[in-house]
């Protein structure tokens, strides 16, 4: 049993969208059949060691490593449902890693090499300008690429610092403080770009079509980044990177994971942990030169 009729009502409850359940019940039902032919049928009796073969077989079966990663991260989703419902005591893709791929794992870049990277942009031309704006924006608020192209006018609170996000993923609004490096980039690309369009905008958008005036669409957004790039001579830059690189560095400059959550609008800490890409050896350098226990004594070990 794998209480699938419960988890829709999960799921629909939670607000997503008729969709998104859709390619949920699509990965649990490639669950319990890989289950099912290793005569598994209980979600009671499935462990870490199921969910990784599982994984595999994807791989095996030639799915690409985003594929792969957004099935996981369903099935983190689904035992996390399970586990809230005392259905089970601890989810089995609890410490799953997420392979490579996954917008949780696209690249998370040091402060001073994304500092450099956006210099490289060329903001005298319209297109340089909104996209050094929107990348300013994204870093500095941890913004997903959705919310970008749904902020507007009206959301930006200059004078506190702050933006409204609204109804963002599942439906949930929230409030993000926001620096004044990326406000200015703002306040520039509306003054030198957006506000001369010709005719009426007709919309309260912050980012627009140069060629129409309309709200840039989830395509346009991305081309918006990438032009400017290419105009620029620089390999391109997944806008989703940094949202994720706001999250690492906010937590190598010693936030805590419970803040860089609420900043991010999730509702778990273990969804926060996929974005967060502390670098290993800086880790292990911190460990060995702080941690008590890492330190030789010199007195070495008694028998």
């Amino acid at each position: 049993m794998f209480y699938e009729q419960d988890y829709e009502r999960y799921l629909r409850s939670a607000g997503r969208l008729a969709s998104t359940r859709q390619v949920h019940r699509y990965t649990l039902k490639s669950l319990t059949g890989f289950l099912a032919s290793r005569g598994i049928t209980e979600a009671k009796a499935v462990t870490t060691v199921h969910v990784d073969e599982f994984a595999r077989t994807l791989f095996e079966r030639g799915h690409a490593p985003r594929t792969v990663a957004n099935e996981l991260m369903r099935l983190r989703i689904y035992f996390d449902f399970l586990e809230k419902q005392k259905i089970i005591f601890l989810s089995p893709a609890a410490g799953l890693r997420t392979p490579r791929g996954h917008g949780g794992h696209h690249r998370a870049y040091p402060d001073g090499e994304l500092a450099e990277f956006l210099e490289k942009l060329d903001t005298s031309t319209a297109i340089g300008l909104r996209a050094r704006a929107i990348l300013e924006l994204a870093y500095s608020a941890a913004l997903r690429p959705r919310e970008i192209r749904a902020l507007k006018l009206s959301d930006i609170d200059r004078a506190k610092g702050m933006l409204f996000i609204e109804q963002s993923k599942n439906r949930k609004d929230r409030i993000v403080p926001v620096g004044c490096v990326a406000l200015e980039w703002v306040d520039r690309y509306l003054r030198e770009v957006r506000d001369l369009r010709p005719g009426d905008v007709g919309h309260d958008h912050v980012f627009v079509s140069h060629k129409t005036a309309r709200p840039l669409s989830a395509r346009g957004l991305s081309w918006a980044v990438e032009e400017a790039c290419r105009k620029a001579a620089i390999q391109p830059i997944e806008l989703y990177s940094m949202r994720t690189s706001a999250a690492t560095n906010l937590l190598e400059a010693g936030m805590g994971v419970v803040h860089i959550s609420r900043l991010l609008g999730h509702e778990s800490i273990r969804t926060t942990q996929v974005y967060l890409h502390t670098r290993e050896r800086e880790l292990a350098r911190l460990i060995e030169a702080k941690h008590p226990r890492f330190r030789q004594s010199g007195e070495g070990v008694s028998a």
